[in-house]
This record gives C-alpha cells, structure tokens and sequence, in this order.
C-alpha cells in the first residue's frame, strides 16, 4: 500500500513543471532605468533532468546589464539576481523558461517603461516644460505680470526631472535653472522691498 502511494506520488509529481518566480512583478521604470529582478527556481522533479545554468532569458525592450551565478538556497531551490537597463518605451518584459523532457515551466514580468523625458502623473514632458518656462521668463522680461508661484512650482519640477542618462541635456537644465534662480532671487528681493515700502507707508 505505501509503495503504491509513492508510486501515485511520483506519477502526480510528473504533471507539475519546475516553479519559477521573478519580483518585483509587476515593475515600471523610464528609458535608462536600471532594475534588479530576483529570479528564484525551485524543482519539483528529483533529479530534475535539466540544469540550471540551462535556464533561458528572453528580453523585450530591456537588455541585460549583469547577471549574479546561481546560488544554491537548498537541494531543490536556486536564486540568482540580474540587472537590465530599459531600453524603449511601452511595455518590456523578460520571460524566463525551463524545457525539460516533463515538462516546460515559464515565468515572465512585465515593466512599465516611461519615455525618458516623460512625467507619469500628467504626460507632460520635458521639452515641454522647458517651453513653458521659456514663455515665462520672455513674459518677465516684457514686465508684465506672473505669479512667482508659477516660476517656483516650474523650477521644483525642472530639479525633480533632470534626465539622468543625457548629460549634454542635463546640463543644458542646469544653466537654465541658474539663470532661473537669478530671476527668482530679483523677484523675491523686490517682493520684500514692496513689503517694507508698503509696511513703512501704513505705519506713518
């Protein structure tokens, strides 16, 4: 009886395939990003017939930047990690496999990857807002009217979203965001003159 329960053991065991995971999943990032996936194989055949270093990696707008060895957690369980750089916008993916003369075992994660100059939350983009804040400072420079708010909310974003890969593009930000900052430092020095002027007028 107990041979014919691990025979029926056995027999159940050749319809599972090996347990493959990757996390974070999902994931999302912009164009340049790098993410560190943990990828972990744990087998359900003993021996399994396939080796480990013959699992397959396949990668859709994303390449792979390094990669850890396998690392033995116990007899049946392996986990390695690797390192990709998202390479074009829309939806990346890596699907790891297993084929095996049982059974194939597949894993995949999807990434959300952003345009490198794009702003999740409202789609504006970076040369758009280096538009917006050239209108702004041509506005200044005609003397009419803006609200400092505008500038400073403009400014904190610009910091917020410099390209991290781009470095002509960054630095090109970086000017701008000085000459900025002069603009800034006029306007709130003539905003507390206004202040104290008008402060002085009452007070007479």
């Amino acid at each position: 009886m107990k041979r014919c329960a691990n025979l029926l053991i056995v027999f159940i065991g050749l319809f599972y395939a090996c347990n493959i995971s990757i996390s974070p999943n999902p994931a999302k990032g912009a164009v340049g990003d790098t993410l560190n996936f943990k990828v972990i194989v744990k087998n359900i055949h003993l021996p399994c017939l396939l080796a480990i270093s013959a699992t397959e990696f396949k990668l859709n707008k994303v390449s792979l930047v390094k990669e850890t060895n396998w690392d033995t957690i116990n007899s049946v369980t392996f986990e390695k990690t690797i390192t990709v750089q998202l390479n074009d916008a829309g939806k990346g993916e890596i699907t790891i496999s297993r084929t095996c003369p049982i059974r194939t075992s597949e894993a995949k994660v999807t990434i959300d990857i952003k345009g490198k100059d794009q702003l999740p939350e409202t789609g504006y983009n970076l040369s758009e807002k280096l538009q917006e804040a050239k209108k702004y400072l041509m506005i200044l420079s005609k003397g009419d009217t803006l609200s400092l708010n505008k500038l400073k909310s403009l400014q904190k974003w610009l910091l917020e979203n410099l390209p991290k890969t781009n470095q002509t593009e960054t630095q090109k930000i970086k000017q701008f965001l000085a000459q900025l900052d002069k603009v800034l430092a006029i306007a709130d020095s003539l905003k507390k003159a206004a202040q104290e002027a008008i402060k002085s007028e009452i007070l007479r």
